[in-house]
């Protein structure tokens, strides 16, 4: 069985082009380690093939392989698509973190207060941001995959699931 962990990744902005800062991956709930850029990318280049949940997981991968992640070596899991594939009307980490687990963390918006972007806040406060989302991720992958419906996990595993390299 493959590795899994949970991943998020925090950038200068959310444009295409943005600068990687760091990420955090989580093996398991309460288990989040942030880890500044170049050792992020030197921890996913030596790992071996896992698989790795995240939330809206299209933009991190972009951002990592523009700074020469190989998206080829790992296999993803996807929470946001697998809430749309159940329905969900609200399908931000934050709004599903909240009501499916109970829990709740600062926005960005709350974190960068006033700021440009997370480059402008102290470090300890962009790995708490990213520790707190890689461990909800982590959390809801939980209850999601508890919770679907057979025909909900066919539509994610053969649908969405196999276009998130290509989106």
């Amino acid at each position: 069985k493959l590795l899994e962990v949970s991943l998020d990744v925090e950038t200068t902005g959310l444009e295409e082009d943005a600068e990687l800062l760091g990420g955090s991956l989580c093996p398991s709930p309460g288990k989040a380690t942030y880890l500044v850029r170049d050792d992020l990318l030197e921890v996913l280049k030596k790992a071996q093939p896992w698989t790795i949940k995240g939330h809206n997981l299209k933009f991190d991968l972009k951002v990592l392989a523009r700074n020469g992640f190989d998206l080829n070596k790992f296999t993803y899991e996807d929470t946001e698509l697998l809430a749309y594939c159940m329905a969900y009307e609200d399908l931000r980490l934050k709004t599903l973190e909240t009501q499916e687990l109970n829990l709740w963390h600062p926005s960005f918006e709350d974190v960068t207060t006033g700021k440009e972007n997370l480059s402008e806040q102290p470090i300890e406060v962009v790995a708490r941001y990213c520790n707190q989302d890689t461990d909800a991720t982590e959390r809801l992958w939980g209850s999601l995959a508890g919770k679907a419906e057979p025909r909900e996990m066919k539509l994610y595993n053969t649908i969405e699931k196999p276009l998130m390299p290509a989106l």
